[in-house]
């Protein structure tokens, strides 16, 4: 099910501005969100993703740093079985 601040901490990622993934973590964001919609622009075969595992795809070690800071789990399994560290 789709949460809105989830998503807004999913856009807040895939945007790569850290001051908006921290209002949106600010605001009660689940660090560790599982996105059902397709990331944009598109990542294929990749499925759902956490915030964590987005910014590691998009190669962000500041936000991957500062999610991990704020006490993402790594271990979380995307419905491929694919991890933040994959």
């Amino acid at each position: 099910r789709q949460d809105p601040v989830g998503e807004f901490l999913m856009e807040a990622v895939r945007s790569g501005q850290e001051v908006r993934v921290r209002d949106a973590l600010n605001k009660g964001a689940n660090i560790d969100y599982m996105c059902e919609m397709p990331t944009h622009p598109p990542i294929w075969n990749i499925g759902a993703m956490t915030p964590l595992m987005t910014a590691a795809v998009r190669g962000d070690a500041v936000i991957v740093r500062l999610l991990l800071d704020k006490g993402a789990k790594k271990d979380v399994q995307n419905h491929l079985g694919r991890k933040a560290v994959d």
